[in-house]
């Protein structure tokens, strides 16, 4: 979950999204949990302190992947968090949280979008939508 909320958030990013925004939007998304409330927030503010090492996470994902290919089933998922943890480790980040391996991706991320404006607004009409649902999720509940 982490690899894939910090390729979100990079994305988000490169394409000059507000990433308070986004984190709106995926706060009162059917994802939204206090796993992924509490690592939005670590990359809103840059707090790298860690609650689970990248160093860790590689570690535990080589060990998954041990298992995977010993039972002959079929993760590529885990596989390529195998990969970025590993990357994330070697360039450094291996001390901090997991969430870091935000700053390995956007060390490749381009430094220009064409047009922004229509990205803002897509990320607005989102967020609204979201929030919507949300609200309607509430009133049925």
């Amino acid at each position: 979950m982490a690899v894939g909320l910090a390729e979100s958030m990079n994305l988000a990013a490169a394409q000059g999204i507000d990433l308070a925004v986004l984190g709106e939007v995926l706060n009162a998304g059917p994802a939204a949990s206090a796993y992924s409330r509490s690592k939005i927030a670590k990359i809103l503010t840059q707090d790298w302190s860690p609650q689970a090492t990248t160093k860790d996470c590689y570690n535990s994902s080589k060990l998954i992947c041990s298992a995977v290919e010993a039972s002959g089933a079929r993760s590529p998922l885990i596989q390529t968090c195998r990969s970025m943890y590993a990357e994330a480790t070697e360039a450094g980040y291996g001390e901090e949280d997991m969430i870091s391996i935000i700053k390995l991706l956007a060390q490749s991320q381009p430094k220009t979008v064409t047009d922004r404006s229509r990205v803002v607004r897509d990320m607005e009409r989102w967020r609204n939508f979201a929030l919507t649902a949300y609200l309607i999720k509430l009133s049925f509940t």
